[in-house]
């Protein structure tokens, strides 16, 4: 009878697990099919079908958007045929379910049930996270590759066994090949895993350091080249140039909350989630401390990798002036934060401060569900919103062509021509013509409409306030308040109470 009742309470939890994850992505795979392309989606597509394949595998083109086992997939199933937009979010799409598996491992094993239950919430509530398992980068990939490596990094705390120790540097290994940003996570995977086995058995240190050398040096030897030449093409532009709290700490939370809230609430809001985290890691220390306690080495770990690519990162801005990680390139910290949190959380050993430590958490899970619901979509991405726009602006422009038997000529703020001229090279929208390097001075330009983002993108240098075009007064024909996008007409009948 007891075991009847046990079986049914594993049986529930593995079905409440299941039906979320069910959810989160049938959510990711509506937007997969719904969301228009994006920039850098359509730029890297771009560039891969025009390119032979040793191109790809070589970065005979030195492009940071080739992410190489996404390229791969994707120069392979537009060889197969297949070159919908759909198709080409497929390998991230289907990486989901492992990284929702091995999520679910991690809650299920390491934490009790209904703190692993709402460790699982966070894992898959952020809007900002399951963007990348429905777009065609190699973020969504690496996620994946990264939660399976992080379940082996544990299970090699627990047993210390040295296959464990392989696979999650392995794994760590795909991680960085989908997306090099990723490095940063392996470096300090690699020197948490020498510390657990130094820490627990000094005896098979030596040949665990051996071994994590051998994949090392072999992972080394694959991206050596590709970084090389990105750098020597000065392609490894993307990041922050300040520090580490302003350019990777802040535009992650800016990001989870998808970009919709004020700088100054964004500050505030990363600052409370950092007092808590550090609230946390005291109250950790000092129960242990005063139960006299052995320290748990799982809190220790992830401590580490939260904080360990962060400095990392620091150290190798100032000796190779390499970039601050910037909201996507830093995107593997977010699950790590969680998991970090929790661990905390799971291992206060006073009565008192497991109070405080799951109030807040739950808190915490509470806000990650309400910043999802209020940012839940299906028509845009947090990274390139803009682009949202394109597809009922290139449909209004051609219906109006088809009605009076003319071509229009389109022209644009630079952001959205590598989207415009994805649909165009699908041969749709037969009426519109998309030309870029019209001038931008409106008097004299040939273009009837002209598409411009009215917000400025600080990551990538782009200032509205100085575009050429916003000279030029037109009558706005279409607005998107939440693309931040307008579309200008420049045909004079459309413009006749401006004197144009």
């Amino acid at each position: 009878m007891k075991n009847t009742k046990t079986s049914k309470a594993v049986n529930y939890s593995a079905l409440t697990y299941l039906s979320i994850g069910l959810l989160a992505f049938i959510y990711v795979l509506a937007r997969a099919f719904l969301v228009g392309i994006t920039f850098d989606e359509s730029y890297s597509i771009g560039v891969l079908v025009s390119k032979p394949f040793i191109d790809v595998l070589n970065y005979n083109f030195a492009a940071a958007n080739n992410h190489l086992i996404n390229s791969i997939l994707i120069k392979l199933i537009y060889l197969s045929g297949f070159d919908t937009t759909f198709a080409i979010r497929l390998p991230n799409l289907l990486s989901m379910p492992v990284y929702l598996f091995f999520a679910y491992r991690i809650c299920c094993n390491y934490f009790d049930k209904r703190l692993g239950l709402c460790l699982f919430l966070l894992l898959v509530s952020n809007p900002f996270v399951l963007d990348f398992f429905g777009l065609a980068r190699g973020y969504g990939l690496a996620l994946s590759c990264t939660m399976a490596s992080l379940y082996y990094l544990l299970e090699f705390n627990k047993e210390l066994k040295r296959k464990d120790s392989i696979k999650a540097l392995i794994l760590g290994s795909l991680a960085v090949l989908c997306n090099f940003a990723f490095l940063f996570f392996w470096l300090s995977l690699f020197v948490v895993i020498q510390g657990i086995t130094f820490v627990k058995d000094k005896k098979i240190w030596l040949k665990v350091l051996q071994i994590s050398l051998g994949i090392g040096a072999t992972l080394g030897a694959i991206i050596y080249s590709p970084i090389s030449k990105l750098r020597a093409a000065e392609s490894l532009w993307y990041g922050g140039t300040q520090n580490s709290y302003s350019d990777t700490l802040n535009s992650l939370m800016n990001y989870s909350l998808a970009q919709a809230t004020e700088s100054a609430t964004v500050t505030v809001v990363l600052n409370v989630f950092l007092l808590l985290l550090l609230a946390l890691l005291a109250l950790f220390f000092f129960t242990n401390f005063i139960k006299k306690t052995k320290l748990p080495l799982a809190p220790l770990i992830f401590i580490t990798l939260f904080l360990g690519p962060l400095a990392i990162n620091t150290f190798l801005h100032y000796t190779l002036d390499t970039k601050y990680l910037i909201n996507r390139t830093a995107i593997f910290l977010l699950p790590i934060s969680m998991l970090t949190i929790a661990f905390f959380v799971q291992y206060n050993c006073t009565r008192r401060a497991a109070l405080f430590s799951r109030s807040m958490f739950y808190l915490l899970v509470f806000s990650s569900l309400v910043n999802f619901g209020r940012n839940a979509n299906l028509q845009r991405t947090i990274n390139w919103y803009y682009d949202a726009a394109v597809p009922e602006v290139l449909s209004y422009i051609n219906e109006r062509g088809k009605k009076e038997g003319k071509i229009f000529i389109l022209d644009s703020t630079n952001l959205f021509s590598s989207s415009i001229q994805y649909y165009k090279w699908k041969k749709q929208y037969e009426h519109v013509v998309y030309i870029k390097d019209l001038t931008d001075n409106l008097d004299k330009s040939h273009a009837d409409y002209f598409l411009f983002l009215t917000e400025p993108q600080d990551d990538i240098k782009y200032d509205p306030s100085l575009e050429e075009s916003l000279r030029y007064p037109r009558v706005p024909v279409l607005s998107f308040e939440k693309e931040k996008t307008v579309l200008w007409s420049n045909l004079r009948s459309d413009n006749l109470t401006v004197g144009h």
